[in-house]
């Protein structure tokens, strides 16, 4: 799909208002939404090139800002300059999951008021530690998430399995989780933890880890990007979002 428009929207939430990538496609829908939870970088290009690929197959994509209360403030995931760094640091210590969610309710507001989003179901996908909070949304909302992507997600567990699993039980809709086998930052216990967690759930999950897939495998704009993988997971995910949101566009096919 080609054509797709591209801005940035702010969203007012309880702290303020919330800078937002928002890509969607041409026409003047409705289309159903998918919510994105950023990476570390917070919305960066790379974040923009997410959103782009969400928005070929059907969907509006908003991206929002969780480092919001913090002002504005994007960060180059792959510097290892110390004050980057350190920034990255203070800047996801400020990400907690209480403030991502009433970000989300306050992205519901806005979708509720945008004629070119249809409602009321949305989906989510996320990375890094976004994945959880996707994931988290489909459990606190189940009413509003139909459709939870994580992709190279973590921070599932860290209230335990148990509670884990807790809160898994509240989803309705469809759950996509995808993890690389050679990963350096999230360790393979985290794929166990979360296989655990779901192991016996009526819920049309999916869990897959990429052979040979590095992290961040699924970032076009990365040296380890693998381009098989990561064309795995947006068939899996657009055929969720397909079973559970409806619209797209043969599956995100391009």
């Amino acid at each position: 799909m080609t054509g797709v428009v591209s801005e940035i929207a702010s969203i007012d939430t309880r702290d303020g208002p919330m800078r937002a990538i928002v890509v969607r496609p041409p026409g003047p829908g409705p289309f159903p939404a998918v919510i994105t939870y950023p990476h570390i970088g917070g919305l960066t290009n790379t974040m923009r090139l997410m959103a782009t690929r969400v928005a070929e197959g059907g969907y509006v994509s908003v991206v929002i800002d969780l480092y919001h209360r913090l002002g504005t403030i994007v960060i180059d995931p792959e510097s290892v300059q110390q004050d980057v760094v350190a920034i990255s640091r203070i800047a996801a210590a400020s990400v907690t999951d209480a403030g991502a969610m009433q970000d989300t309710a306050a992205a519901f507001d806005w979708f509720d008021a945008q004629p070119f989003i249809r409602g009321p179901s949305v989906g989510t996908i996320g990375y890094g530690r976004g994945g959880s909070l996707a994931v988290r949304a489909a459990a606190e909302f189940p009413e509003r998430v139909n459709a939870a992507a994580s992709v190279l997600g973590f921070g599932f567990t860290k209230d335990g399995v148990a509670e884990c699993r807790a809160r898994l039980v509240r989803i309705r809709g469809g759950l996509y989780c995808a993890f690389a086998e050679h990963d350096e930052i999230i360790p393979s216990s985290v794929q166990d933890e979360v296989a655990s967690s779901l192991d016996g759930l009526p819920l049309d999950a999916q869990l897959v880890v990429h052979p040979g897939a590095r992290h961040p495998y699924v970032f076009p704009d990365r040296a380890v990007h693998d381009a098989a993988a990561a064309a795995r997971d947006w068939e899996a995910i657009f055929a969720m979002y397909a079973r559970h949101l409806g619209g797209g566009s043969q599956g995100g096919a391009r």
